[in-house]
């Protein structure tokens, strides 16, 4: 029987270079990392999210931007949204470049038998232009070039999640794999409870101008957002209803009401009229 020991050193701690994440940690790094495990039970809203991401989780993971991605991939079916740690708003690149970059990198964390990996963003990496551009949208003239990747695999509903982390090179370090794996079943709680963080984002950026902007963004609910979404991707009432886990029927009563809202007759029009109040923001 093959056994593995830590290597300890005379003080008692692990010798230097073969320390994990907790390891790391004082007594009272410790206590406020588990309270910011335990603040996960508490986040409802977009806003509380966005505040533990970039601060309690900053703290023990930094990186620059979080891309979450969720949905379908074994149909394609996916949807991401990016944040910036410093609350910038970030712009979306071309999706027919970055959608075939995320479906890879979810293909490459099954195959690393969903375990968590970190990579640097080079010139060999697939569709590697599209995420040095996310990842300069997020952090200026950062030379930072580092991925980590981790996911959750839904067997039961084809939901889907992908993590990606965009940051500097402590994100390829041991401690970093074991920092992710540890907060990841947190993260994930977290962003499934909240609304769509795209919606949240587009309603808070500029909440007076929306208010008064009658057939704006802020008239329509974070799910009739999310629908749009879809819709403006092409997607039929079926799909859009297998993606967010709701009925055709369901989808079709939300269309009816953001056509009355937007005071159009039918997809096409409600897309152009959807298209352009986004970029007004």
């Amino acid at each position: 029987m093959t056994r593995t020991a830590t290597i300890i050193a005379p003080t008692g701690r692990p010798a230097p270079g073969t320390e994990s994440f907790l390891d790391r940690l004082s007594m009272s790094e410790i206590r406020r990392f588990f309270a910011t495990l335990e603040a996960v039970s508490h986040i409802r809203l977009p806003i509380e999210l966005l505040a533990w991401l970039r601060g309690d989780v900053q703290s023990f993971l930094s990186h620059e931007a979080l891309i979450i991605v969720w949905g379908d991939f074994s149909r394609g079916l996916i949807h991401y949204e990016i944040l910036s740690a410093n609350g910038t708003h970030v712009a979306r690149p071309d999706e027919r470049a970055v959608l075939p970059l995320l479906q890879g990198l979810f293909e490459r964390w099954i195959g690393n038998r969903r375990k968590p990996f970190h990579m640097t963003i080079t010139s060999s990496l697939f569709g590697w232009q599209s995420l040095r551009s996310l990842h300069r949208a997020c952090a200026g003239d950062s030379e930072a070039d580092s991925a980590l990747v981790h996911g959750i695999k839904d067997e039961r509903r084809r939901h889907d999640c992908l993590y990606v982390l965009l940051g500097g090179r402590s994100l390829q370090s041991p401690q970093a794999l074991e920092a992710i794996s540890l907060l990841l079943p947190y993260l994930d709680t977290a962003q499934r409870q909240v609304t769509h963080l795209a919606s949240a984002q587009l309603q808070g950026e500029k909440p007076q101008a929306d208010a008064s902007n009658d057939g704006g963004p802020a008239t329509l609910s974070p799910r009739e957002l999310e629908i749009m979404e879809w819709v403006s991707k092409g997607k039929t009432n079926p799909e859009i209803g297998m993606i967010l886990d709701i009925s055709m029927f369901t989808v079709k009563n939300h269309l009816k009401r953001i056509f009355k809202k937007l005071d159009v007759l039918n997809r096409a029009q409600a897309v152009a009229k959807y298209k352009a109040l986004i970029l007004a923001i």
